[in-house]
């Protein structure tokens, strides 16, 4: 992936002394408060301070103190060094003691590391000297970096972007610094684009690194937490030798045979890993990629317990890891409840050294996992939880089908981590959003303040927000703000969230939207002059300004009905959009690929006014009121990799959707709740660039669903001739939003082309 923007740095002037913490620390026990006393860090830009990391201390370790001596020396302008013990000179009387394996930790005191988890750390004051320590080098790394943002003031608000202050007298108050700070979740990766240097996920004080394992990590960075045996897993069907075991890409889960060969392999992959110096652990996946139909023995135990689809599968990994722990007895292992596999079995345990990876594919995102509208998953959940010790939560925050989209779940995203941290078996958060590239939608912010959350749930979600937002956007923040609560108010009153509806979604209404760009208006005028802050609003507005192009012909057409005027600035907007492609390198416009430079570059800046559009034929003398024209703006493209918006001078109004070849795909969508009242017949305008096809070949597939089978499938011959054809469909429709109208390339034409969807009233 590219770079997010270029590493810069922002001084400001004031005191950050006795600054708050930013995550709760815990009194260790035995210790007493050290009320409010401080500590003269620096004086005027001189301190008597300096950073001591031990000559035998791990390269993470040995990291953290030189980045602390460098913000140290940045925030105060002093000239504090880093020295060992055994080049600590007697001219610097008071120290910074940073890390693990050194003799200068035992003089403060016995401290508990087992409590501090993979990564917590404790903070301690004995005289005038600091002790910051973890449990291992990870912990230590991060305890370094807390120092520099919560008793410094440098914050890490975005990937290579950090903010210094500068102020030369540091008085620190003592009581956060006599504290074990332990996160909430003992597992905590986000996987987002934005997070996946390894700077910035230490910067952020997160510990994993699934899907990361094979990107190149600077070796004193390159430390995670080993909890979630999710790294590098195994599907089921890999485990056996015998391929006749393998049922509908799994295995027959009850079959003893199945059982002794996957014990051997798995005792043998983890002993691979133990001799790379990884942990001793497994993680077994099912295989996804078409349903599960369970051999008779599964079903059958299946059937005993609950019916549910895991309950096989369960049992097989309970006997796997209960083998395997003979031979290996630090092993463990972790498999996942995912679509087929998500219900809990009843009348049965999870092994406590077998980790549930709990996957809520099909949960409403755009509510929070406990809420009412996630009913189910939260029955799952609640069931998993009451049989199984150790539970990682996957959580989906993003829209697959298009990372185009704003996405305004960020409240509800949020508010389900808080909500999932009083369940005590879920000991690890996997949050997957926009991850195989940046510039996803509010990613940066999504990022902060979820990092901020998993390590204390306790945080006000509204106030950790505005924090983020005032440190990135400066006095733009309160209208970014305002542009988050706009959508999200909208996403509460006109959702759900879809997959399907995309920016024909209600959510999406001319005025929701011409609000929220106001709101973008004002915070560009907000920091006019400051070209930085400028580029970080162009990323911030890219996903709507991605819908006000998508829709600016039906919006035109809305104003023109309501006798209103909005100047959409189409031609200053397509180079902002620009610009924030440059900035963040965005690479594919969905999970599955699609070029986003391509459809910046489609942007209309002159679209055709809805009065000059050609009717279609087939309405001719027929009054206005008889018919609805749906051009390409209110035409969903459903499989972006194959399906794009382009200039067309044969489409009536020179825009048309180009669908390239795929015979599995319905890459453009038309849904039926546009529709007016009463009944209509409905039609679609489309050509095909047909080459040297056979006349009799089949080239496109246009429907109604549900059901199966209300469709026309047209011929090279019946598209014939380069221009557009009016296709009607069987049938009679009225407005619904469970129906929805298809088209699908059926073959190796080059090009289908769809001009618009009309309808005429019956």
């Amino acid at each position: 992936m590219s770079e997010h923007v270029s590493r810069r740095t922002v001084l400001r002037t004031g005191a950050v002394g006795g600054m708050a913490a930013a995550f709760a620390g815990v009194l260790p026990a035995g210790l007493a408060h050290a009320g409010r006393d401080h500590l003269h860090l620096a004086h005027r830009g001189r301190s008597t301070y300096a950073v001591l990391a031990g000559s035998k201390d791990a390269p993470m370790v040995r990291r953290a103190a030189r980045e602390l001596v460098d913000y140290l020396n940045r925030v105060t302008g002093a000239a504090i060094p880093l020295v060992d013990e055994h080049t600590v000179r007697s001219g610097y009387h008071d120290l910074i003691v940073v890390g693990v394996d050194n003799p200068l930790v035992d003089k403060f005191g016995r401290i508990d590391r087992g409590r501090l988890g993979d990564d917590g750390f404790a903070v301690r004051v004995r005289g005038k000297d600091v002790l910051i320590t973890g449990p291992g080098p990870l912990g230590t790394l991060h305890g370094a970096y807390w120092f520099a943002e919560t008793q410094l003031g440098v914050h890490w608000y975005a990937e290579n972007t950090e903010t210094v202050p500068s102020t030369s007298t540091i008085d620190l108050d003592t009581d956060p610094l006599n504290r074990d700070y332990v996160p909430r979740f003992r597992f905590r990766q986000l996987h987002y684009g934005e997070a996946f240097s390894a700077e910035n996920r230490h910067h952020l004080r997160l510990n994993g690194r699934r899907d990361m394992y094979d990107l190149p990590q600077p070796a004193d960075l390159n430390v995670w937490s080993g909890y979630w045996p999710e790294d590098r897993p195994a599907f089921f069907r890999d485990l056996v030798t015998d391929k006749t075991l393998i049922q509908d890409g799994n295995i027959q889960f009850m079959n003893p045979d199945a059982r002794s060969q996957a014990t051997a392999t798995v005792i043998r992959l983890i002993n691979e890993r133990i001799a790379r110096g990884e942990n001793a652990s497994l993680g077994i996946i099912q295989w996804d990629a078409n349903p599960w139909h369970p051999d008779p023995a599964s079903k059958a135990f299946i059937d005993a317990h609950g019916g549910a689809g895991c309950a096989a599968m369960l049992d097989f990994v309970n006997d796997l890891a209960r083998r395997v722990r003979k031979v290996i007895p630090a092993a463990r292992l972790e498999t996942e409840a995912y679509q087929w596999s998500i219900q809990p079995p009843t009348q049965m345990t999870v092994e406590d050294n077998v980790v549930i990876t709990f996957c809520p594919i099909y949960a409403n995102r755009g509510k929070p996992i406990m809420d009412d509208a996630n009913a189910d998953q939260r029955t799952y959940l609640l069931g998993w939880t009451m049989i199984a010790r150790n539970v990682v939560l996957w959580d989906y925050q993003t829209m697959f089908s298009s990372y185009l989209m704003p996405f305004p779940q960020w409240y509800d995203g949020f508010e389900s981590l808080r909500q999932v941290a009083k369940l005590p078996q879920v000991q690890g958060l996997f949050i997957q959003g926009v991850w195989n590239t940046r510039g996803g939608d509010m990613a940066s912010m999504r990022t902060w303040v979820l990092s901020r959350l998993a390590w204390d749930p306790s945080l006000d979600v509204r106030r950790t927000v505005r924090e983020y937002l005032d440190g990135y956007y400066g006095a733009a923040a309160e209208h970014v703000e305002a542009y988050l609560q706009t959508l999200w108010d909208s996403k509460e009153a006109n959702g759900p969230l879809s997959e399907g509806s995309q920016y024909m979604s209600r959510i999406y209404a001319l005025d929701v939207v011409r609000a929220a760009d106001g709101h973008f208006a004002k915070a560009a005028a907000a920091v006019q002059g400051n070209q930085e802050l400028l580029d970080r609003l162009a990323v911030a507005r890219f996903q709507l300004d991605y819908v006000i192009f998508m829709r600016a012909p039906s919006y035109l057409e809305d104003l023109a009905k309501a006798g209103q005027t909005w100047d959409l600035d189409l031609v200053n907007r397509k180079a902002r959009a620009k610009r924030a492609l440059q900035l963040t390198g965005m690479s594919r416009y969905a999970e599955g690929g699609g070029d986003v430079g391509k459809i910046v570059d489609e942007y209309d800046v002159n679209p055709v006014p809805p009065g000059d559009i050609t009717p279609p034929a087939a309405v001719a003398g027929l009054p206005a009121d008889q018919w609805a024209d749906f051009q390409e703006s209110r035409i969903l493209i459903a499989a972006p990799w194959m399906t794009s918006l382009a200039t067309d001078l044969k489409a009536s109004n020179h825009r048309a959707l180009r669908m390239d070849p795929n015979d599995s795909q319905w890459g453009v969508q038309f849904w039926l709740d546009q529709l007016g009242d009463g009944n209509w017949r409905l039609f679609v305008s489309v050509r095909a660039d047909a080459g040297t096809l056979a006349a009799g070949t089949p080239v496109a597939d246009i429907g109604v669903y549900p059901p199966f089978g209300n469709n026309v499938v047209k011929s090279a011959g019946d598209l014939a001739g380069g221009g557009y054809h009016e296709i009607e469909l069987p049938g009679t429709y009225s407005r619904d939003s469970q129906h929805v109208l298809y088209l699908q390339n059926l073959s190796k034409v080059p090009a289908l082309w769809i001009d618009r969807v009309f309808a005429i009233k019956v």
